[in-house]
């Protein structure tokens, strides 16, 4: 799991359709509710890039919840959510409830889950993106580490058990071991790196071989298990181990 925060804060309407779900209603919905949102809408400040699904994707994101009366806030929430589909609409998900209150200063911890947003007629909800308070929210997943992906701008990264930290093209990981992208992502390393590479371990097992060259370091203590192949230094030849001779690998041309 990812938390990706962003300079640029997302913006937009959202309906409550039924108490549970929150529908994300985009930017421009909320030039009927508000004259100085309708202004930046109008001359191009706020625009749909500011939406969440634009900006997060499936990313998560530091979000805060406001019902709004009157140009007032009088109900606020704050936490960890993200973008879900539902159809073929995009509602916000709030996974992690963080704190609640009438306003941003007047806020108290959530223990009991999401609270309920629940407009009168000429009231509506806002939704915007926002940073971590703390380091203690910076830190709200278990094993994670904050890492950047542009100047002053954080995203926390949760590493999943049996993973690696890793800066895959402009973006920083985590990535499980056992999964695809992983083996991908070591593929397209090493086929890319153009020096020596030198293993130091003492057994190398894969599946199949192709190489141009294959260059044997000469030898002259061997291991003796079936199938070992080795260049003898002291006959200069190449010899293979049969499980129990070592045969000399024949030129038939010689």
């Amino acid at each position: 799991m990812k938390i990706k925060t962003s300079k640029i804060p997302a913006l937009e309407l959202v309906i409550n359709e039924d108490g549970t779900n929150y529908r994300l209603a985009g930017t421009k919905a909320l030039a009927e509710h508000n004259a100085e949102l309708a202004r930046s809408i109008e001359c191009g400040t706020t625009n749909k890039c500011h939406s969440f699904r634009r900006m997060f994707g499936e990313n998560s994101f530091f979000y805060v919840l406001e019902l709004i009366s009157n140009d007032k806030v009088i109900q606020h929430e704050r936490g960890v959510g993200n973008v879900k589909k539902i159809d073929d609409q995009y509602y916000l998900e709030r996974s992690i409830p963080i704190c609640y209150g009438p306003n941003s200063s007047q806020v108290s911890a959530c223990h009991n889950g999401s609270s309920s947003f629940i407009p009168q007629p000429h009231e509506y909800i806002i939704a915007y993106s926002t940073f971590p308070h703390s380091h203690q929210e910076a830190l709200i997943l278990p094993h994670s580490v904050l890492t950047s992906h542009d100047s002053c701008c954080a995203n926390m990264v949760s590493l999943q058990e049996n993973s690696f930290l890793a800066r895959v093209k402009d973006d920083i990981v985590s990535l499980d071991t056992n999964s695809d992208e992983f083996i991908n992502y070591i593929k397209d390393a090493i086929a890319s790196y153009k020096n020596q590479l030198s293993l130091k371990t003492s057994k190398l097992s894969v599946k199949n071989l192709s190489t141009n060259n294959l260059q044997l370091n000469p030898s002259d203590s061997p291991v003796l298990k079936e199938g070992t192949l080795y260049y003898d230094a002291t006959n200069k030849v190449l010899k293979y181990y049969d499980g129990s001779n070592w045969k000399v690998l024949l030129n038939e041309n010689a």
